[in-house]
């Protein structure tokens, strides 16, 4: 059986109906990736008083990345008992939690906003 040569242009409609629904699946799996945690623009702070020497000190967390828990770190290794008076100067919401790895109770601190005697023990902002 004879089967005619195919010209330039039918050999290219030909690869491209192969390629073209292939490089489509490519490109909705590219925009359905999720997107890598962002970090919040602005600054996350937070007061603690050392239980060895009793002095406060007051830490900044610049660009708070979301998506996961945060321990506050003095609170983590045995310096202090709690932090308190968190000060959210981002553009995002974070929820700060009375104990460690985000557990005990919650409470949402907008935007721009802080409180002077909430304590906690870690927070997480959104992704």
């Amino acid at each position: 059986m004879f089967e005619p040569e195919l010209s330039r242009k039918e050999l290219a409609l030909t690869r491209l109906r192969v390629i073209a629904p292939a490089a489509a699946f490519a490109l909705a799996l590219l925009c359905a990736s999720p997107d890598p945690a962002s970090a919040a623009t602005g600054d996350f702070s937070y007061t603690y008083q050392d239980q060895a020497n009793g002095r406060t000190s007051t830490v900044a967390v610049e660009a708070p990345v979301g998506g996961s828990c945060t321990n506050v770190p003095e609170v983590a290794d045995g310096t202090a008992d709690s932090a308190y008076a968190p000060s959210n100067k981002t553009d995002q919401e974070v929820q700060v939690y009375t104990d460690q790895n985000c557990a005990g109770s919650r409470y949402v601190l907008g935007k721009n906003s802080s409180q002077p005697r909430l304590h906690f023990a870690s927070w997480k902002f959104k992704a």
